[in-house]
């Protein structure tokens, strides 16, 4: 028996509540829970309104959306971003910082070419 102005009360065993139970305090569960181990749960979870770090390779099976920075130290590899294909888009992309070879030939209507004048420094 509980009696509701009891400060620390320890259960042992399984219970089973047929109705809702508040707690107003500190809940503290030693084991599992719904078979869920807690330990185990707390030592991996990963909380998403914290700062976290993942060093393993992750697969979401549904859309992930962020609302502040993601911060990726090693090799993000997605395969959509904001409904792009990265695949498609990788093979497709010109880099501004990277030669890019292309096959065939082009005409092009229009073409802009600066010119830049060297100065020498030496005398």
């Amino acid at each position: 028996m509980i009696f509701k102005n009891d400060t620390n009360v320890t259960i042992f065993g399984l219970k089973l509540f047929k109705n809702s139970v508040t707690f107003n305090n500190a809940f503290n569960i030693d084991g599992s829970l719904n078979n869920l181990d807690l330990y185990r749960f707390y030592e991996n979870v990963v909380y998403i309104n914290k700062p976290f770090s993942i060093n393993i390779k992750v697969m979401f099976r549904e859309n992930v959306y962020l609302r502040k920075n993601l911060v990726v130290k090693n090799k993000l590899q997605p395969y959509t971003i904001m409904e792009v294909d990265m695949k498609d888009f990788q093979e497709n992309v010109i880099a501004l910082n990277k030669p890019k070879y292309f096959p065939g030939n082009y005409r092009y209507l229009f073409v802009l070419v600066k010119m830049y004048r060297a100065r020498s420094y030496f005398k």
